[in-house]
């Protein structure tokens, strides 16, 4: 955990470097700063590489967690992101620790001491270098020029997605009704959304598994079943000398893997600090531990799906995971939710929508590399690749009509990296 004294000091370096951009504007140091060094980590494109190494695995996985960091921070107020992005280095935005200095951050109710009024000429910085370095595109430029010089309408108006040239018809199925306050951006947390329940996140873990197993013959519980279960059994374990799960024919006697409810300690060794806040957290009875978190993991017996990992994520992360993922705007009106594409055209859930087509760099800014390399190795994603196919139909997002539901976000897994990582989920 952070100390006081550590928060206060990154705060104070915020405040300082605010009030210095009110006053002073930015210096040519801050200038070299962005351009050399943050611009194109956070607005840029994310290039990924072949990681063959497990230190070149690393080094991208901290890219794209600062880079995670960095446009949490502008999504929750622009103003405050440019101070945080000229004195906030990306080796402190991946540390476990600093999670405590963004939830505070976020959680601020009072954006005004942050509000900046930077000259034409720093204007002109930004726009020839986002033309200089190919930015002039990305929606988090656009956004910011929006908010530091409103004068200019950019071409990214309130309330208008990014550009969706990777979306077509077979990957939007369905869809439901939303629109948010445009008012703000920020993503409201509550306090039932913290990373863990007080007191659990300290816990070294249990002597007992943390999932159910079931091993079924019957179809698994559906999408919607799951959404409506807030409290899970017990662990259990079952046993069967039936076909094995790694077996990729079934014998007559077909058996279905099904695991539920992760551990808190296992889902913090797979995702970073935002997925384990985004998961929903589950209460379960006669267990040492009170919370589990909503992942299930699913093993069919056949088909081209070998590991379906389904990821049930709290409403207020939604919005923000869809434009991460898929690029486009969930947003609430009333009491109906709808996902808002280009031009102003809205699509309604009816009564659900699933969202597909994401692209490799999306992944591994989302979930890491781990996730992304079980992805690449599942036979969907295979027969993708030899199809040409640089946008994957392997990670998807079901929605509902109503805002007050959360989403369900499934990723199809290779076999080896699915039991990989689900021995570190459900042990």
């Amino acid at each position: 955990m952070t100390s006081d004294a550590q928060i206060n000091k990154f705060l104070t370096k915020i405040d300082e470097k605010s009030k210095q951009l009110r006053s002073n504007d930015m210096t040519r140091g801050d200038q070299e700063l962005l351009k050399n060094r943050r611009l194109d980590l956070i607005w840029g494109d994310l290039i990924v590489e072949k990681a063959d190494s497990q230190d070149a695995q690393v080094s991208a996985w901290r890219k794209s967690r600062a880079r995670r960091v960095y446009r949490e921070i502008q999504d929750t107020n622009d103003h405050l992101f440019l101070a945080f992005v000229l004195v906030i280095p990306p080796t402190e935005c991946v540390k476990k620790s600093f999670g405590d200095i963004m939830e505070y951050l976020i959680r601020l109710k009072n954006y005004e001491p942050y509000r900046i009024n930077l000259s034409p000429a720093t204007k002109m910085f930004f726009e020839s270098t986002a033309a200089e370095k190919g930015l002039n595109s990305c929606p988090y430029y656009l956004r910011f020029m929006q908010a530091l010089f409103p004068k200019r309408v950019y071409p990214l108006e309130s309330g208008q997605p990014a550009k969706l040239s990777h979306l077509d018809a077979e990957s939007i199925q369905s869809w439901n009704d939303q629109s948010p306050d445009n008012r703000s951006r920020k993503r409201q947390r509550t306090s039932t959304d913290e990373v863990y329940p007080p007191g659990v996140t300290d816990r070294a873990g249990s002597d007992g598994p943390d999932a159910v197993i079931r091993l079924l013959e019957a179809h698994p519980k559906s999408d919607e079943d799951a959404r409506q279960t807030t409290t899970a059994s017990p662990a259990v374990s079952i046993t069967c000398s039936n076909t094995p799960p790694n077996e990729m024919e079934s014998g007559p006697t077909e058996k279905h893997l099904v695991l539920e409810n992760a551990s808190l300690r296992g889902i913090a060794e797979v995702f970073d600090n935002y997925i384990c806040a985004a998961i929903s957290k589950v209460t379960v009875q006669n267990n040492e531990n009170p919370y589990n978190a909503a992942v299930t993991m699913n093993f069919p017996p056949r088909g081209l799906v070998d590991c379906l990992m389904s990821l049930d994520v709290h409403q207020s992360k939604v919005g923000y995971l869809a434009m991460a993922l898929f690029k486009v705007r969930v947003e609430s009106v009333g009491q109906v939710r709808y996902v808002g594409l280009k031009d102003g055209v809205r699509l309604t859930p009816n009564p659900e929508i699933t969202l597909k087509g994401v692209m490799d760099e999306a992944i591994i800014d989302v979930f890491g590399s781990e996730i992304h390399g079980a992805i690449t190795t599942c036979r969907m994603r295979e027969k993708e690749l030899e199809e040409g196919n640089n946008v994957t139909q392997c990670v998807s997002m079901i929605l509902t009509s109503r805002p007050s539901d959360g989403a369900i976000i499934n990723l199809s897994l290779g076999l080896k990296g699915g039991f990989q990582i689900q021995n570190k989920l459900y042990t």
